[in-house]
């Protein structure tokens, strides 16, 4: 899904980065007051913020191999 930017990224990175993520904002915070509280929501909202930084991430790697492809 965010991988096709560049040929050495794999999908599997993408994956072990979301999930390291992830697990990185429930740790930060506390966690389990958080799906206590808003379970699905916050869930919902961590994993847009790191699907969008993601995303951000793969546009920037886009932009610089089309820069070294006009530069040849």
């Amino acid at each position: 899904m965010f991988c096709d930017a560049v040929a050495k990224f794999y999908p599997c990175l993408y994956i072990d980065i979301r999930k390291k993520a992830l697990w990185g904002i429930f740790l930060k915070f506390n966690y389990t007051l958080i799906l206590i509280s808003f379970s699905y929501l916050s869930l919902v909202l961590a994993q847009y913020i790191v699907d969008s930084a993601l995303l951000r991430y793969e546009s920037c790697l886009r932009f610089k191999s089309s820069e070294q492809k006009g530069k040849k």
